[in-house]
């Protein structure tokens, strides 16, 4: 089947989804993949970008800094996508503020609160081990003497 330049509609398309920092190619993309539209290959470095920042972070590299370069089987850019728009997702953009999630956030406070139990339990416990052995410690200070 021939490879499309990514400009007809309906066709499978071949596309690149080649990862640059600032100005600079770090991962080109040599094999490339096939799309149904360049919507399609742009969804994909999406989900791609999604994937990689915890990685980049682990790495100590800023995320921010990447970005997909589009191109079609010609090697003409036809989308940019930088990874700081995947910050974009995070927020609700009807209202222009951080989306709520009122389930993850009660979530987050049960886990907070068991986990100050928790703390407190053990606390507790180093206390009493505490005065064990001070305990101990003077029984043996009695014996030697």
């Amino acid at each position: 089947m021939p490879r499309s330049t990514g400009t007809e509609e309906g066709a499978i398309q071949h596309f690149h989804l080649h990862m640059r920092q600032g100005g600079v190619l770090v991962c080109p993309d040599d094999s490339g993949a096939d799309f149904e539209s360049v919507e399609a290959a742009y969804l994909e470095a999406f989900r791609s970008g999604q994937e990689l920042w915890p990685i980049l972070l682990e790495n100590r590299r800023d995320p921010r800094r990447y970005a997909f370069e589009i191109t079609n089987s010609a090697g003409v850019a036809l989308i940019e996508l930088p990874f700081s728009e995947l910050l974009d997702t995070c927020h609700d953009t009807r209202h222009g503020r951080p989306a709520f999630d009122k389930e993850a956030f009660l979530e987050a406070v049960e886990n907070a609160r068991q986990l100050n139990r928790k703390c407190a339990e053990l606390t507790r416990q180093l206390g009493m081990t505490r005065e064990a052995v001070r305990s101990l410690m003077a029984v043996r200070k009695d014996t030697k003497l």
